[in-house]
């Protein structure tokens, strides 16, 4: 979060400013969406014109982004509403509040962790096809990987950034599966083709 978008959160201005075309510009929300976090209570009812039409503050809107941002790492609807529920009961909640963003950090960091490790997996992936596309001798069957780095007595060897090939699992036709390669950083669990 940055320092700007948290310092607008607590200094953001409460006058009605925008309708709800304009905040579903500005935001990528549609106005449903934006009724809806309104009645399930993630905004503060909004201000309304004497016709009836919703007009937005400049704290609604960073309310907003707040939300977008916590919607984006993930947090489940549930706790964004617990997590607002808290700010209105107001600085009591502060280390209530506090815990639940550690845990959700928590949550953030180990989906970052995974998602390094999928990375990882893709770019060995793509390195394997590239090199054995371009070399003399590349194989005319995807399930044929000669130039990988596998033993003929079945064992393997490591490749470059933790990938193993275990060329003792062969198909129908005598070669090497592809998808016997295995992530030995992420509990050995199978990358398949």
């Amino acid at each position: 979060m940055s320092a700007e978008l948290l310092a607008a959160l607590d200094h953001a201005e409460r006058a009605p400013l925008h309708s709800i075309s304009e905040v579903a510009e500005l935001t990528g929300l549609t106005a449903h969406t934006l009724r809806w976090y309104e009645r399930i209570g993630l905004l503060d009812p909004v201000d309304r014109t004497h016709a009836g039409r919703r007009r937005y503050s400049d704290a609604d809107l960073a309310r907003l982004e707040f939300l977008g941002r916590l919607r984006l790492t993930g947090m489940s609807v549930a706790d964004m509403v617990r997590y607002i529920e808290m700010v209105r009961e107001g600085p009591g909640t502060m280390d209530a509040r506090r815990d639940l963003l550690i845990e959700h950090r928590a949550e953030v960091r180990e989906r970052i962790a995974d998602l390094h490790a999928s990375l990882a997996v893709l770019d060995w992936k793509i390195d394997f096809y590239g090199a054995h596309l371009t070399a003399s001798d590349a194989p005319t069957n995807d399930d044929a990987p000669e130039n990988c780095d596998a033993h003929q007595d079945g064992s393997s060897s490591a490749h470059e950034g933790g990938y193993t090939h275990n060329s003792g699992n062969t198909n129908d036709s005598g070669n090497t599966n592809d998808s016997d390669y295995a992530n030995n950083s992420n509990s050995g669990k199978a990358v398949s083709a």
